[in-house]
């Protein structure tokens, strides 16, 4: 217990540490005084703050030593306990315990390898025993007793084992974070010069005042933090109509973060401009709870994360219900929390596994299926969970993605399978839950949605998500026998 207070203590002092270097880095940007060597200086603090997390991680990974099977020292402890339970009143003990070929000492040993081996002993061993032993049934009880309970110790044991390790995962994923949060300060530049001077000019004619751009450039697009004003009480300018007058300026077309604010009023506020990706999403979703439950178990996520990544995700509790609802939606507002953040994908799933391992009522598992598109390129990643098969719709063909994996909070390590696929314009991501796939023919489902989705002429995401569930609801004579979710992406050109 005091090990998993620890553990909690430090995963609230990571999101409390993740904050502050996100509020700092925005209070530089506002910050007229700062310079580059600032920057390093600040980038070198943090790069030893990431050194002592990993250094931590080493000393919990230093004390995981799991173990397999009972140890000399667990035999001895277990013969001792027998000893003093069984043996310390009896008259013969002194006998039973002297050195011989037929000592307590050989016939624990006999009795104790049985019982670990799952062998029962035989009419004419348990007949020896009780010649041999004054308490020949009490003793077996006591060894088969006390072997059972160092077994749970070892479990215990390794339980404990296991949430270090996930500690240590955590303390080197955060120590992961802090580097790359300061690799990141020093790519943040103010724009000056003339690009500055055509900005300014633009925004004055158009009732706005500029007060500072702050840049930083990635390999395929540009973000510019802009901290501006309206000049006139009263007035409100939405950011899209700045985006178009910052896209003049900077020559490329720039899109307000629809995250952020809507509009510019007469109070300065720095609002992220970033460039326009080629394509957009469309997205539906349909969906319907087992038979018998008023919530379903299934949750879904369809948002815009960092860098012109669109995440699609469903997850699938364990079981059915109000609990299975809990444990997914955990997990799907944890990926959005993260991904949303900027966290790669493999550091979310990390995270979110280790915090499922260190549940302490009972074992809580969800699938995840999750698919990032990126809007720039038109790359698509699938990492699967033991999670159902996902369907590419394309325009003349459909292409399956499957995984073999288990659901996450199982294994000790996580288990997860990803493909990478080339969307195009027109291309449909059709996601669907265990229970669509299990209400159809198991030798045919698969074969059933792709002739279903090849037939459909539909070009709207929703229609579709809406049209497919109903379809496989009348192949199972309109039953849920299980939680239903269809999540569907369409690919557009801007």
């Amino acid at each position: 217990m005091g090990d998993f207070i620890i553990i909690t203590l430090m995963v609230s002092s990571f999101w409390l540490l993740w904050e502050i270097i996100r509020v700092v880095s925005m209070e530089w940007l506002n910050r007229d005084e700062i310079t580059l060597p600032a920057g390093e200086l600040g980038r070198s603090e943090l790069l030893r703050c990431a050194d002592s997390f990993e250094q931590l991680s080493g000393m919990f990974q230093g004390m995981v030593t799991k173990k397999e099977e009972l140890s000399g020292q667990d035999m001895d402890e277990v013969l001792f306990r027998v000893q003093t339970s069984v043996c310390r009143s009896c008259s013969a003990a002194a006998q039973c315990w002297d050195y011989g070929s037929e000592t307590g000492i050989c016939r624990f040993n006999r009795i104790a390898e049985s019982i670990i081996q799952g062998k029962e002993l035989n009419n004419g061993r348990k007949e020896a025993l009780q010649k041999q032993c004054l308490h020949g049934d009490f003793f077996f009880e006591a060894v088969a007793d006390q072997i059972e309970k160092a077994r749970m110790d070892m479990l215990w044991h390794n339980r404990l084992m296991e949430s270090r390790s996930a500690a240590a995962d955590q303390l080197h994923e955060t120590a992961c974070i802090i580097r790359k949060a300061a690799g990141h300060i020093c790519d943040v530049r103010r724009v000056d010069g003339s690009i500055r001077q055509q900005a300014d000019i633009r925004l004055r004619m158009h009732g706005m005042i500029l007060k500072d751009i702050w840049c930083i450039r990635q390999p395929r697009n540009i973000q510019l933090y802009v901290t501006l004003r309206t000049a006139k009480k009263g007035r409100c300018i939405r950011t899209k109509e700045v985006a178009g007058l910052l896209s003049a300026a900077f020559g490329t077309r720039l899109m307000p973060d629809e995250q952020g604010k809507t509009v510019v009023n007469y109070e300065y506020s720095t609002i992220l401009f970033y460039t326009e990706p080629q394509y957009y999403m469309t997205g539906g979703v349909a969906r319907i709870a087992r038979d018998g439950e008023v919530i379903s178990g299934d949750n879904f996520s369809l948002f815009p994360a960092a860098d012109g990544q669109m995440i699609l995700s469903i997850s699938d509790g364990m079981g059915s219900g109000l609990a299975a609802y809990k444990e997914s939606e955990a997990v799907i507002d944890l990926l959005e929390q993260f991904l949303g953040s900027g966290f790669d994908k493999e550091t979310a799933i990390r995270l979110i596994h280790s915090s499922m391992l260190l549940q302490t009522e009972g074992q809580s598992s969800a699938t995840v299926d999750l698919c990032m598109a990126d809007l720039y390129t038109g790359d698509c990643e699938f990492l699967k969970i033991g999670a159902s098969t996902t369907f590419l719709k394309r325009k003349h063909w459909i292409e399956t993605i499957t995984s073999t994996s288990m659901p996450m909070g199982i294994l000790q390590d996580v288990d997860y399978e990803c493909t990478r696929k080339r969307l195009e314009e027109g291309d449909y991501i059709v996601m669907v839950s265990d229970g669509v796939m299990d209400a159809l023919p198991q030798m045919d489902a698969e074969e059933m949605i792709k002739d279903y989705l090849l037939q459909s002429e539909t070009e709207n995401a929703k229609e579709l998500a809406r049209s497919l569930l109903n379809y496989v609801l009348q192949s199972d004579r309109q039953q849920a026998r299980d939680d239903m979710t269809v999540l569907v992406g369409g690919m557009r050109r801007r």
